[in-house]
């Protein structure tokens, strides 16, 4: 008996794969083959990576459109070739935006079902919270984890976009009862589980090792890549099956701060951290707004006392900017132009932290001066000491460099990308701007400034405005110090 349904099973899941190879899945089978392949050759160019996404048109206006989306283009400089992109955005970067782009474009041709919608949205969340989490733990290979975690449902968005209405109808009306396990459910109207689809296209498109291991995987994997994916897909799913606040939701946080070692309060940040980018995720990569998005987390009333936002007002920031230019005729002091670069940064360009830190006498350590949104004081107690460490060589390289950082924009060296995990780590969030104060060739100091207490994106237009303020800050310095 167990033979026959073991037959049976195969015969449906045949049947049903036969029926995807009359679609248009063949030319996504090659098009995401070819960048797995990619991916796991550690040789592989920018120009391999450009001429896989310059075959398919189609493929190569979306990653253009995506890589000038505010989300992904913090430099405010518009891309218009792939090999550009690669330059600006980074290698993995676009490669995920690419293989990420092949599926979700191809299904969306195949069906706008609400359902598949919304397992789009859901994997784009749990994707996104995986790559946090792994980013968090200074893992390697975060995009990897993104994509595989993207991909895990792989068979139910195939489901929702090529079923005919007789099984939607089907599996709708079963999914609304509630009282019926989905794996039996599919069992039920398919003849087989959509874990078992997602598996065999994994393993015939050759989507890589990870999202295999993934799928064969126990479901309470907590630890590595793998454990990173099914994390992210537990919180997901216990968000949206039971909202935020509930036991289900708790007890993931509980396994990570017990096994990953990441703080409970970061963690809750992290859970917020993701909801927001995959918002802006989902509306990168084209997913109509339709799909319902994540549940928002709940804010607490102590943390809207903390944040005060200041919007950016380019107006003032000419006034200010103004201001400076009039004072340094007088040849004021060094506080007084430090104060004004400090007000200027928070309120004309609306930045929600922003600290000054200067060098002690034996350059070994810095000192912060001047301080604005840094309620709790663990961000000046990140900055003011010892420059040792690797968690602290991103600031390190700011300062020697004289160069101003971002960090959502180190490039796509595998040391940077790890530095820069360690970094937001220490400060708490995804994004900050690290410009160091310079004179006569000689750096003396450093700017501080984010948006990470209000999950705020970093934009190019925030950018520019930034490295105003810090050019103006070096020239001050130089003229009164002359």
């Amino acid at each position: 008996m167990a033979r026959t349904t073991e037959i049976s099973s195969t015969e449906a899941l045949e049947r049903w794969l036969g029926r995807l190879d009359n679609e248009d899945l063949p030319i996504l089978n090659r098009t995401v083959q070819r960048l797995c392949e990619i991916a796991a050759d550690t040789d592989a160019s920018t120009q391999e990576l450009a001429t896989v996404v310059l075959q398919d048109a189609a493929l190569t206006s979306g990653v253009l459109r995506t890589a000038n989306s505010a989300l992904f283009n913090r430099t405010g400089q518009e891309i218009s070739t792939i090999s550009r992109s690669v330059v600006l955005l980074g290698f993995d970067t676009v490669r995920t935006i690419g293989i990420s782009l092949s599926v979700i474009d191809t299904l969306l041709r195949g069906s706008t079902r609400e359902r598949l919608l919304r397992i789009m949205r859901e994997s784009v969340f749990a994707a996104t919270q995986a790559r946090l989490l792994a980013r968090e733990q200074g893992m390697a290979g975060t995009e990897q984890v993104f994509v595989a975690a993207l991909l895990l449902r792989l068979g139910e968005m195939a489901f929702w976009c090529f079923c005919d209405e007789a099984e939607a109808r089907a599996m709708e009306q079963g999914l609304a009862r509630e009282d019926q396990p989905s794996a039996l459910l599919e069992r039920e109207v398919l003849g087989f589980r959509l874990q078992e689809l997602s598996s065999h296209l994994a393993r015939s498109w050759r989507l890589g090792d990870l999202i295999e291991h993934t799928i064969q995987s126990r479901r309470d994997v907590v630890t590595g890549q793998v454990g990173c994916i099914r994390l992210g897909h537990r919180i997901e799913a216990g968000i949206r099956q039971q909202g935020w606040q509930s036991d289900a939701v708790d007890d993931v946080v509980k396994v990570v701060v017990e096994q990953c070692g990441v703080a409970p309060g970061r963690m809750r940040s992290l859970l917020g951290e993701a909801r927001e980018e995959s918002v802006r995720i989902a509306e990168a990569f084209g997913i109509p707004a339709s799909a319902a998005a994540p549940p928002k987390a709940p804010e607490s009333r102590a943390d809207e006392a903390v944040v005060r936002v200041h919007r950016p007002a380019p107006v003032l920031q000419l006034k200010i900017l103004r201001e400076l230019s009039v004072v340094m005729r007088e040849r004021p002091s060094t506080h007084a132009v430090l104060e004004m670069i400090l007000e200027g940064l928070h309120r004309g360009v609306g930045m929600d932290r922003t600290l000054i830190a200067i060098y002690n006498q034996g350059r070994t350590a810095l000192r912060v001066r001047y301080a604005v949104g840094d309620q709790t004081g663990a961000l000046a107690e990140t900055l003011g000491g010892d420059l040792a460490g690797d968690d602290l060589a991103v600031v390190r390289a700011a300062l020697r460099g004289q160069t101003v950082l971002q960090l959502m924009n180190l490039g796509t060296e595998e040391q940077a990308r790890h530095h820069a995990a360690l970094f937001q780590r220490r400060i708490g969030g995804m994004d900050a701007v690290l410009a160091p104060l310079v004179i006569r060739n000689r750096e003396i100091g450093l700017i501080y400034t984010d948006r990470i207490p209000s999950q705020r994106l970093l934009d190019g237009e925030a950018i520019q405005s930034v490295l105003h303020f810090s050019d103006q800050a070096n020239l001050a310095l130089e003229h009164i110090t002359a």
